[in-house]
This record gives structure tokens, C-alpha cells and sequence, in this order.
């Protein structure tokens, strides 16, 4: 009806999940680049959650325009199958025969992928079996499909599984009787929803698609849009549809808040009773916040975590604040400044100065849950008390520095943060030491240094010494968001582009070349070359980033760790191969 009127060519707002309007925040970037790279290996296990509505589905179909030729690959949408039911699926779908007369002979079965599998793997070719609402599958299913990647030759494993789902898929795979599924996960991503500047480029990006170059909806209606829908991007949807259709009754050309918030009124009753829940608690959460910033006038919320003195977590639970128990946490991006208070009069003092630790001494394996673990109040898990651990593991006392947080402090000692997300092998692959954001069951934000990581287990180094959990205990706690520091190198160059010259060329070339083990060269750089753009693209993907030549921070950190810096404290000695992260 309003297609016309805006100079669409189609809906631009359809549920349906097209790929040509997938929108490639930066993290669906990384959420893509693992399920490609999932696509890319022999064998093993990808797994991809996120909230109902965030695009999960949307990353598969484009997953699926992009699988390389030689990858054969088999989807199944009903997860609700026996153990025999479920391989006859994959079978049917990679056209794999058998014989009719002992289909329910799961034995048989598993003989006839088997042999497909090898006669594939002899001809070079790979396959991958993506699963969607892979929360709903039963535990029984999951062990056959544990079984199922035991399929090998002497080398190399032969099926890759993707696990698409629901945040309940983590939990599932969290239980003890899975755990052995569970350390075979290669790499795992959690969609978020939408952050302001996300849903304003989604909206802007839609409309674009369908033809629409003008910004039809004002910042004012999008705030709105953001606070109503929380940033699920199939909310977003609904509300602008219905957005679009408003501002056509009445003849204007910008969708204003006005507009914009009779949408969300119209569609609050139309929407499943899940996603009403969603708008309707995001109107009580901001009534909520509105009456708390009066209450409570001058309270600072952090990216990273609210943070209270040390004093008070050793002491009392942690202030109430008015964010509802299943919030999200947020995604900011890596330049963004972390904003952190100044630690109140006597917070420096002697019961929390910086201090030096024999952590080998104070080892102590965890004997108690996750939760029980978080819920301690005497647990330093606030921002302050992890920034200062991570500190002393870079040899600086954090207590001696005036900058207003963590990362400006850094920067008071040569030190940069950066923040990314990723998986436990993302982290040993930047092979420094790094605090995590950690979620309890009740949504309350905890931040641990960690300083050492092996192949199933993360050691965290708290005030009171050392704790150690497996990592694959910790999962359903934590989203994937990582702040590491790293001291930038000798030059001014923030990113290196092709085309550079001068200190930044020059360090660039050497280092690639002490890498590469190419040192008695001894030769200069005066230029970031052609040649040394394809060298530093292999690099990029030899450690699964963004091949795009633009040494940025996430590669100088690969580099630097690459050619072990010595100045530069370490989680562990062997680097492992991460899966693919988007970023530079």
C-alpha cells in the first residue's frame, strides 16, 4: 500500500528471511565468518545461538549462498527426531541410498553414511550437517551425533556439525552428560540484538534494499523503535511495516516518534505472547530507570560493568539496578572509550592496594559451582578489582594511576585495550592474558582476570589468588566478551593501510619477516607494497581474520604475538588456531 508512496520496489520490512537484506553488523560479521569457517574444516563442531528474532535463521540462508563448491551440505529443520530418524534425514538429504528394507536398522544406516563420507573424503570434497532449533533436540540425538563425528580416517575427522539455536542450546550442552560433545566445539558465537547505531544503519539498510535512498525515519523514532523492540531485528520489522503504513495515512514523508510509538501501541497486541513481553517490559524498564535516576542521581552505568569499591563487594550483595533480569549485555565497539569511576577516597588504600602475588602458591582448583562461585559476596568481581589484577600481570600498579577507568589508565602506562568478542580458542590465539564478563542466573554482570588458559580449563586471578573451573563448565555464562591490553609498537600509525610509508612500513616488513623466519634478510621497508599486502593477507588468514591487508589491532596483536614479544605477558606457550573473527 505505501510502496509507492516511499518509492519502494517491495516490502522492506518482510519477516521473511531473505539474505539480499542481511545486515552485516559486526557481529553478524563474526557470527558468518564462523559458520563459513565451519564449512571450511574436516570435521567437529560449530555452534550459533542467539534470542528468538536476531537473525539466526537470516546468517544461515546467507551461510548457504556462500558454502564453498566442494563442501556437500545437509540441513535439517526438525530437530524432533529419534536417534535412527535423525541419520535417515541426513542420509535422505546428502541423497546418500540404503536399503529401504532395514531403513530402521540404525546400524545399517551409519555403515551406508560411512561409506559416502570416505568415498567424499577420497575425492576431496567435505561434509557439513547444519541443525536449526538445536535446542529442541534430544539428548539421546546429541550422543548420536557425538557418535556421528567419530566417523574418521587416520587424519582427518569427515562430518562437520553446525548447531544452530535458542540460548537454551548452551545450557543443554552445558550438562554433564554432554560434556564430552561439548569440549569438541571449535567454535562458538551468541547473537545479540541490535545497539542504537545498529538498528539505525538495519532500518537505513532495508529501505535502501527496496529502493528508498531517502532516511525516512527520524533519530527521535528510532530511539523509540530501540527502546520498544530492544534492538530483535524481527521486532524492528514489525514495528516499522506498521511505521511505514502510519506515516502514509498521514500523507507525511518521515516517520516521526509520534508515529513511531502509535506503531508500537498497535502492534503490542498482535505480536506472540513472547515478543508482547518483550515491548511491554521495555516501556516498564525505562519507567523504571526514569524513577531510579531521581532516586538515585548520579549513577554512572559502565559498558563493562557497573563498578562498585571493593569494600562494598566484600561486604554487601551489589546494588539493585533497574535492568531486568535477562538483559543482554552490550556491544560496544572496540574504540570505544571504557568509562569507569574514579575510586572513591580510601579506595586505594592498603586492604586493596596493588600488590604482588605467588599465584603458583595460591592455586586452588574450584570445588564449588559456577553459581555458587558468582553468588559469593565476597567474590571481587567488579571492573576495578579485574583491571587491577590485570595490571600486575603486565607489571604496573593500577592503583597508582588517575585516569577515569581502566582504559585510560592504560594509556597513562603505554598500554591500549581492546575489546572483542570470541571463544576460548579466539582467546588463546591472542595468547594474552584478559578479563571476561561473566553472567550469573540472575543477569548480574561479573568481570575476572584471566592469566592462564590450557586446553580445557581458564584460571582466573582474584585479589584472594587463584580459581580454576573448565572452560566448558563456564559457557553458559559467558557471552564471548573479552578486553585484553597490548602495548601498540614503536610508531604513530593507529591502523596500517597499503600505502603506508616510513616506521609503520618498516616495522611491518621486519616483523613479517622474523615471523616467517626470514631475519638474516635484514632488509628495510620504505612502502606497504603490493607484496607486502599479500603477505600480510596470508597472515590475516592463517589466523582466521578478515583477510582485507588493513593491519588494524586485531592483527598487530596477532603479530606481536606471533613473533614472541618478550615484554608481553602470555595465558600459555602453544598458540592454538582460532576460528574465524571478524576485525582487524
Amino acid at each position: 500500500m505505501y510502496y509507492q508512496y516511499f518509492g519502494l520496489t517491495e516490502n522492506p520490512f518482510s519477516i521473511s528471511p531473505d539474505p539480499r537484506y542481511l545486515y552485516l553488523s559486526e557481529q553478524h560479521k563474526e557470527a558468518l565468518a564462523h559458520l563459513l569457517y565451519g564449512t571450511q574444516q574436516w570435521g567437529g563442531f560449530i555452534q550459533l545461538t542467539g534470542e528468538v528474532g536476531t537473525g539466526k535463521t537470516m546468517l544461515t540462508r546467507a551461510l548457504l549462498e556462500q558454502i564453498p563448491p566442494e563442501v556437500d551440505m545437509a540441513l535439517l529443520f526438525n530437530p524432533r527426531q529419534t536417534p535412527t530418524e535423525f541419520v535417515r534425514s541426513i542420509c535422505d538429504e546428502l541423497h546418500i541410498t540404503y536399503d529401504v528394507a532395514n531403513k530402521y536398522s540404525l546400524k545399517d544406516l551409519v555403515d551406508s553414511l560411512n561409506r559416502h563420507l570416505l568415498e567424499n573424503h577420497s575425492k576431496g570434497r567435505r561434509t557439513a550437517v547444519m541443525i536449526d532449533e538445536a535446542q529442541n533436540l534430544d539428548v539421546e540425538v546429541l550422543e548420536q551425533i557425538r557418535l556421528l563425528t567419530n566417523l574418521e580416517t587416520t587424519k582427518t575427522k569427515l562430518l562437520m556439525m553446525i548447531l544452530v539455536g535458542q540460548p537454551e542450546l548452551r545450557l543443554l550442552l552445558a550438562r554433564k552428560e554432554l560434556r564430552q560433545l561439548a569440549q569438541r566445539i571449535t567454535g562458538r558465537y551468541h547473537l545479540l540484538p541490535l545497539a542504537f547505531n545498529h538498528t539505525q544503519e538495519y532500518i537505513r539498510h532495508r529501505l535502501k534494499i527496496a529502493g528508498c535512498m531517502e532516511p525516512v525515519f527520524t533519530r527521535a523514532a528510532v530511539e523509540v523503535i530501540q527502546k520498544a523492540t530492544q534492538g530483535v531485528p524481527r521486532l524492528i520489522n514489525v514495528v516499522c511495516d506498521r511505521a511505514l503504513l502510519g506515516a502514509y495515512t498521514q500523507e507525511k514523508d518521515k516517520v516521526d516518534p509520534v508515529i513511531a510509538r502509535h506503531a508500537v501501541k498497535e502492534i503490542a497486541g498482535e505480536l506472540e505472547p513472547e515478543d508482547n513481553t518483550v515491548l511491554k517490559r521495555s516501556w516498564i524498564i525505562a519507567a523504571i530507570a526514569a524513577a531510579a535516576s531521581v532516586i538515585v542521581s548520579g549513577l554512572v552505568f559502565y559498558w563493562f560493568v557497573r563498578q562498585p569499591s571493593p569494600q562494598v563487594v566484600a561486604q554487601a550483595p551489589a546494588p539493585v539496578i533497574a535492568t531486568p533480569a535477562t538483559s543482554t549485555p552490550v556491544t560496544v565497539s572496540p574504540e570505544a572509550p571504557q568509562v569507569l569511576t574514579q575510586p572513591t577516597p580510601g579506595e586505594d588504600a592498603a586492604d586493596v592496594r596493588s600488590v604482588v602475588i605467588n599465584v603458583d602458591s595460591l592455586l586452588k582448583p574450584a570445588t564449588q559451582s559456577i553459581e555458587a562461585f558468582l553468588g559469593d559476596t565476597a567474590l571481587a568481581s567488579d571492573t576495578y578489582s579485574a583491571f587491577r589484577m590485570l595490571f600486575n600481570l603486565w607489571h604496573e600498579d593500577y592503583t597508582s594511576l588517575h585516569g577515569n577507568g581502566g582504559c585510560e589508565r592504560a594509556l597513562e602506562v603505554d598500554l591500549n585495550c581492546l575489546y572483542t568478542k570470541g571463544t576460548w580458542n579466539n582467546l588463546r590465539e591472542l595468547n594474552r592474558p584478559a578479563i571476561i564478563e561473566l553472567l550469573d542466573k540472575n543477569g548480574d554482570r561479573h568481570h575476572l582476570a584471566v592469566n592462564k588458559l590450557n586446553a580445557t580449563q581458564v584460571t582466573f586471578l582474584l585479589p584472594q589468588g587463584e580459581q580454576q573451573f573448565l572452560t566448558a563448565d563456564l559457557e553458559p555464562y559467558w557471552y564471548g566478551d573479552v578486553l585484553i591490553l597490548w602495548r601498540r609498537p614503536p610508531f604513530d600509525d593507529e591502523v596500517i593501510k597499503p600505502g603506508a610509508q616510513g616506521n609503520a612500513a618498516d616495522w611491518l616488513g621486519r616483523t613479517l619477516d622474523q615471523i616467517e623466519g626470514l631475519q638474516e634478510a635484514q632488509r628495510s621497508y620504505s612502502v606497504f607494497d603490493d607484496r607486502l599486502l599479500q603477505r600480510v593477507k596470508t597472515f590475516q588468514r592463517q589466523h582466521r581474520l578478515l583477510p582485507d591487508g588493513v593491519v588494524g589491532p586485531q592483527t598487530l596483536v596477532r603479530l606481536q604475538t606471533a613473533r614472541n614479544d618478550l615484554d608481553a605477558p602470555t595465558l600459555t606457550n602453544a598458540v592454538a588456531v582460532a576460528p574465524a573473527m571478524s576485525g582487524r
